[in-house]
């Protein structure tokens, strides 16, 4: 049990590193946080990453507990897809238009400190679940433990989502990390420049998105 446990929790760790490693909106958001050297800056970015970690976890159960074909036949990820999209490009056009603006502008909700971080842990939650080919990845992930020889009890399934948390605060966290630092060594200019950059990979992540929800609902009535 104890080497079940084990072997859980590391899948978990494993699992929630290779989730968050590739560079996304997620990442982009972050660096917009940092970049734009808003209130609260560091108490927004954990709320964020919070709302990254509930979604993680609400798609490794939905793919534990098999009901990712039944939300597939709902059409839901179809519906993730283009919410999430939509979301990155409005996020991204306000912040492009803010960081154009003198520095002491406020930032998206920098009005009321309280609802900026409801609304951070609810634009990760949102970000996070809007790449449905995330239920995929946990799916792949169950069959790794049944490959192990681990069976998907509730016990092992809570060592996974131990895991999880401690893979995506590892990864976010050191990106945080990096970025304040890079942040720091920036002259305002520069500081700006990478706002706008930033502002832009989110529009574009969300154009690509809503590519791919045409291309998806397209093929699913003409396939």
């Amino acid at each position: 049990m104890f080497e079940s446990m084990i072997i859980a929790l590391l899948v978990g760790i494993g699992s929630g590193i290779v989730s968050s490693a590739p560079i996304g909106p997620t990442d982009f958001w972050i660096a917009q946080l940092i970049f734009s050297k808003t209130d609260q800056s560091h108490k927004r970015i954990l709320a964020f990453i919070l709302g990254v970690i509930c979604a993680d976890l609400i798609y490794l159960y939905i793919a534990f507990m098999g009901y990712a074909a039944i939300l597939n036949k709902m059409g839901m990820p179809a519906v993730l897809l283009l919410g999430g999209s939509i979301l990155l490009i409005v996020l991204g056009f306000s912040d492009l238009h803010l960081a154009r603006q003198k520095p002491k502008t406020k930032t998206p909700l920098d009005h009321s400190k309280n609802n900026a971080l409801f609304w951070d842990f609810i634009f990760g939650m949102t970000l996070s679940a809007a790449n449905p080919g995330f239920i995929l990845f946990w799916v792949f992930t169950a069959g790794v433990l049944n490959h192990a020889g681990i069976p998907i009890t509730g016990f092992n399934t809570a060592m996974v989502s131990f895991g999880v948390i401690l893979g995506d605060l590892v990864w976010y966290g050191g990106l945080a990390y990096f970025l304040q630092r890079t942040a720091e060594s920036l002259s305002g200019a520069w500081a700006t420049r990478a706002r706008i950059c930033t502002a832009a990979s989110l529009i574009i992540f969300g154009l690509i998105g809503l590519y791919e929800f045409i291309t998806l609902t397209v093929g699913e009535k003409y396939g």
